[in-house]
């Protein structure tokens, strides 16, 4: 038995040339809103893209460009001026200090690192006296109120 379709069902999506079904769009009652479909951007069939570029920087010549790279080529090169330079000064043997490595002066990386270790222990310290100094500061102030309150003159 041979079977003709007439009609396009709506449940499925029409396919044109090298196209290919993505996805369906459906509302909440299963309504079919719209097939999405994708197309490659280069096909086999089609001519491979030019590449783009841009030259940024460089612009084309003018005629008065034109005309003024043809005098610089056509003038004569410039004649190089020499200069008589002195020889270097040289010193006898003796008046410099001896060029072994000196030993740097000062404290070594791993002093540093210990005294940094040392301050940041000394600055929690420092942090907790300044938090229970700051709390025993608000219960004395709390005490004053009090005692400004009971005494105060009526």
């Amino acid at each position: 038995m041979v079977a003709a379709r007439l009609f396009h069902d709506d449940d499925e999506p029409r396919l044109a040339l090298r196209e290919h079904y993505e996805y369906t769009l459906k509302t909440k009652s299963g309504d079919v809103v719209c097939h999405n479909y994708s197309t490659p951007s280069h096909t086999p069939d089609s001519p491979a893209p030019k590449p783009h570029f841009r030259v940024v920087g460089d612009r084309t010549p003018t005629p008065k460009d034109k005309e003024q790279a043809k005098s610089v080529a056509l003038s004569p090169s410039r004649s190089k001026i020499r200069r008589n330079r002195s020889p270097p000064i040289k010193r006898p043997l003796g008046q410099y200090e001896s060029s072994e490595e000196k030993t740097p002066k000062g404290p070594s990386v791993a002093q540093l690192v210990r005294t940094i270790l040392e301050m940041h222990k000394e600055h929690k310290k420092l942090s907790d006296q300044v938090a229970k100094s700051a709390l025993e500061l608000k219960a004395l102030r709390m005490i004053m109120r009090l005692f400004v309150t009971v005494f105060a003159p009526r």
